[in-house]
């Protein structure tokens, strides 16, 4: 029985071991690589078929080409989850010829402490820098067009950042939970700001929008208690659900003419907030938990009947003002 056992894993074993699928194509330098052939480029990638290997330790100088059976391949990428998870990787070096870098890509790198993106990358994936807890300082250069969700999602230790020009959307989580966050730059191409983007940076205390900005999404900066000020500019249409809830810091807030949408707990549990202005002629539609409390509302002169007229604004103190 034991024999006969042994003998039918064995022909299970020859048959699977061919059908494993590996990462890599070939290594050299100590560096995994993808080929393609038809084009002639290569992507760093991960060894073997687990990317929780930490096989990358240290300081990496990814060369910009490499040579293969004779061929010579351009280095264009950092693929999906090439260097996850290598905590003991300290130093990365990327060549000008890498156009992408992938989902995860640097995921959980804990040791790396500082990071040059170059001029060439023109996408950042999903997760890329994820939980990079000890990176203090990152360069985005005004190449990089794309930038995925919860790409530098627990940063911790990300100090500052500056947006490229030719960013048009911050995804959904692309900076939750960046504690130590203190300064942002948003540029004018900027559109849409995804949800929970900038969530729990608890050390921002003030942001100026761009007048570009259409949209702000669901929870977006949420809980950034320390956040003090906020001049949301007349090119807004939209604000998503707790999209400010639990910004302590927050004493006042205006809303713009352009705003026509405002969702569910906007301001949720912003404890301190004492003054809102709105300056549209025509009440918005809002929801019951839309503000934490009902406090001051100033509106433009002649408007006060409206929105005394309307559900929940009717609930503020209104008070008109001739100069809005």
């Amino acid at each position: 029985m034991e024999k006969s056992y042994n003998k039918i894993l064995l022909t299970v074993l020859a048959v699977l071991l061919p059908m494993i699928s590996y990462a890599h194509d070939v290594e050299i330098g100590e560096i995994f690589y993808n080929l393609n052939d038809n084009n002639k480029e290569a992507t760093v990638t991960y060894k073997g078929c687990n990317p929780d290997n930490e096989d990358y330790t240290r300081f990496v100088v990814i060369p910009s080409s490499i040579t293969h059976n004779g061929s010579k391949y351009s280095v264009t990428g950092i693929g999906d989850c090439a260097f996850y998870n290598c905590v003991r990787l300290r130093a990365v070096a990327i060549p000008n010829s890498v156009k992408s870098i992938g989902d995860k890509a640097f995921a959980k790198c804990n040791g790396l402490t500082s990071f040059t993106i170059p001029e060439s990358v023109t996408s950042i994936g999903n997760k890329a820098f994820y939980l990079c807890t000890d990176i203090n300082t990152i360069n985005i250069p005004n190449s990089v067009q794309k930038i995925g969700s919860h790409a530098f999602f627990g940063c911790s230790s990300l100090t500052e950042i500056t947006i490229p020009y030719s960013v048009t959307c911050i995804g959904d989580s692309t900076f939750s939970y960046c504690s130590k966050l203190s300064s942002v730059k948003i540029p004018h191409s900027v559109t849409t700001i995804g949800r929970g983007a900038f969530r729990s940076c608890t050390g921002l205390t003030t942001i100026k929008f761009p007048n570009s900005l259409k949209h702000i999404g669901e929870g977006a900066f949420a809980k950034c208690s320390n956040l003090t000020s906020i001049i949301i500019p007349n090119s807004v249409k939209s604000i998503g659900e707790k999209a400010f809830a639990s910004c302590f810091g927050f004493n006042s807030v205006t809303i713009p003419r352009s705003v026509t949408s405002i969702g569910n707990k906007v301001f949720a549990d912003c404890r301190n907030l004492r003054t809102v202005t709105n300056l549209s002629k025509t009440p918005q539609k809002i929801h019951v938990n839309t503000f934490a409390k009902y406090c001051t509302l100033r509106v433009a002169k002649g408007c006060k009947s409206a929105y005394e007229n309307a559900e929940y604004w009717r609930d503020f103190m209104i008070v008109e003002d001739d100069v809005m």
